[in-house]
């Protein structure tokens, strides 16, 4: 019956580590996603128009800013898209940590009782011992005297 309960217990454990395992793979994408969405911000900063004249210049830098903020709002869409997955892994993680506590503690309830059993049987068995010593000692005073 314990091998059931340490079966449960370790196989909670594995879906909560697999779920922390996929939340971090998140964080991970999310961050360097982020850092990528801050990357093309500074470039997007750097460029800056000049003053006057080279009107081709202009429209170059022009198109490069264009595309840098069409790839900020491909990064950013990516951001939104992982958010959602993020919370509900979120949500299955908390539910694999309650559902892994749950089979610890019931693992833990069943070793507890089969210790029990085990010192009252002992005890049973001691207790036994110590009433066939005492017959027996009373027995050869009895007969003897």
């Amino acid at each position: 019956m314990l091998k059931n309960y340490r079966s449960l217990t370790k196989l909670r454990k594995q879906e909560k580590q697999r779920v922390e395992m996929a939340l971090m793979e998140i964080n991970s994408k999310i961050e360097n996603l982020r850092s990528e969405k801050e990357s093309l911000r500074a470039q997007e900063r750097s460029l800056s128009l000049p003053r006057s004249g080279e009107g081709a210049r202009v429209l170059a830098l022009l198109s490069q800013k264009s595309s840098i903020k069409a790839a900020i709002k491909r990064v950013q869409a990516q951001i939104d898209a992982l958010l959602p997955v993020k919370e509900e892994l979120q949500e299955r993680l908390k539910a694999a940590n309650i559902a892994f506590e749950q089979a610890k503690s019931m693992e833990s309830k069943v070793v507890e009782d089969i210790m029990k059993s085990e010192s009252r049987r002992a005890q049973s068995m001691l207790d036994e011992i110590a009433s066939q010593q005492f017959w027996r000692l009373n027995g050869l005073k009895k007969g003897s005297g």
